[in-house]
């Protein structure tokens, strides 16, 4: 499935068998509405197109891909793959893949329960976290820029409630 706003397009991939969570239409329109608010809260100035997807998987794949590329072998709820390393602070032009998102659906079925939030609440959330990492922001980096980037989920996350 493809969503796409004026200057961002994202496919949408299911990776495991069972019910699909992007037929839940609501999903599907909170996700259209966070690729307008990224347009909006970061301009992408003189970038014609971005690309980049989302896939939901299980915990086996999820484990897989941190094992291999993060050296960590455990189960996570969200993984990243930028294209561009600090994307936000090169000058960038033209068409440009920004990366994946991989989330694991599993995980975040536990974590809404965890936090007393819907399914699709969560779904939104981990995107957002992805998205950010795709643009080079780093929780892991120091506590100045957890605060920066957590502070700017809410933000994003606040203007789809809006």
């Amino acid at each position: 499935m493809l969503l796409e706003s004026s200057k961002i397009k994202m496919e949408c991939l299911e990776s495991f068998k069972g019910k699909k969570s992007f037929g839940d239409k609501k999903l599907i329109n909170d996700l259209k509405k966070l690729l307008k608010i990224f347009e909006k809260e970061f301009k992408f100035k003189g970038i014609s197109q971005l690309d980049l997807s989302l896939t939901l998987c299980g915990k086996k794949r999820i484990k897989s891909l941190n094992r291999i590329y993060r050296k960590k072998d455990k189960i996570t709820d969200v993984l990243s793959f930028p294209v561009h390393d600090f994307f936000l602070k090169k000058k960038l032009s033209g068409y440009i893949g920004l990366g994946d998102i991989i989330i694991c659906l599993d995980v975040a079925k536990t974590q809404a329960k965890e936090f007393k939030i819907s399914v699709r609440e969560e779904l939104i959330h981990l995107f957002v976290h992805g998205f950010l990492h795709l643009l080079g922001y780093d929780h892991e980096i120091s506590k100045k820029e957890e605060k920066k980037m957590f502070a700017l989920e809410s933000k994003l996350i606040s203007q789809l409630k809006d």
